[in-house]
């Protein structure tokens, strides 16, 4: 064994596989009466009703599932609650509950609990590389959160000192791992959507989460209904297959044109879609 190779260091490798392939795209579908615009890309859907608006904008994927922002304004005399319990979900035949907070919760401490365990089997795997005669040492573990593949290479002359280093290492990785947690949990409860009571002319958002869908045959849609101050918001996606037309819809989000104001007929700003807009990217 070269000199070289006898003074290597310990190198550890652990990556979390991610999909084998990139997975469908959403795209809004037109159901009844909503309007749709964009910005840079990203549709909105807005739908007035009496009583209050709704407005429906997808995000990126969140634990695993396909997430939105919805936000609300009450036009109604009266105050209204808004709950992930006013959200229905179908899919492929399927119904689907928007994940709660404590959902959500749960499934961050869960996936930081499988990052932790894999860091700690890499810190030992590289400490029994470093203490032993093999140069190489390959693992894999499979857990409901993600797959993590281990490389450890190290030459027998890294010795204990190496290995001491290596176990010191992952203490650190789990220690971050264990703070990042705490600031996600801080996170989720500042912009998930929780009950909350929307006065008159008042506007709430936040961001809910769906299950991960079944997705069979594509395109395959996804139906969210928004059952809010005693009134019904449809509203329609579909997951598709990259390069897939986006369905058309009648009408863009109209621009009113005032009319030129006189003496006699002074004219108001409407305020409504200025509000709507404020609340989109709570």
């Amino acid at each position: 064994m070269s000199k070289f190779k006898q003074i290597a260091a310990v190198v550890a490798l652990v990556v979390i596989a991610g999909p084998a392939a990139a997975g469908p795209i959403i795209q809004p579908v037109p159901v009844g009466m909503e309007t749709i615009r964009y910005f840079q890309g990203v549709p909105t859907l807005d739908l007035q009703r009496e009583h209050g608006a709704v407005q429906i904008t997808p995000l990126p994927m969140d634990h695993g599932g396909y997430a939105f922002t919805v936000a609300v304004l009450n036009k109604g005399p009266s105050s209204a609650n808004i709950d992930v319990t006013n959200v229905d979900v179908e899919s492929g035949g399927a119904r689907y509950t928007v994940l709660s907070r404590s959902d959500l919760e749960h499934k961050a401490k869960s996936r930081a609990m499988w990052s932790s365990i894999a860091l700690a089997a890499a810190g030992g795997l590289a400490a029994a590389a470093a203490a032993s005669a093999t140069d190489t040492y390959r693992a894999t573990t499979y857990t409901p959160h993600g797959t993590y593949r281990t490389i450890i290479q190290t030459p027998s002359a890294a010795g204990q000192l190496a290995a001491a280093g290596a176990i010191a290492g992952t203490g650190a990785g789990i220690y971050a791992i264990q703070n990042q947690l705490d600031r996600t949990r801080e996170a989720l409860g500042a912009t998930t959507v929780q009950m909350t009571t929307v006065d008159p002319q008042d506007s709430y958002a936040g961001r809910i989460v769906l299950p991960k869908i079944k997705a069979t045959a594509l395109p395959q849609r996804i139906n969210i209904v928004v059952k809010w101050n005693g009134e019904t918001y449809p509203f329609g996606f579909q997951l598709s297959k990259k390069g897939t037309p986006q369905p058309v819809f009648d009408v863009l989000t109209p621009v009113p044109v005032a009319p030129m104001p006189s003496d006699d007929h002074p004219v108001a700003v409407p305020a409504l879609g200025a509000s709507i807009s404020s609340v989109t990217g709570v």
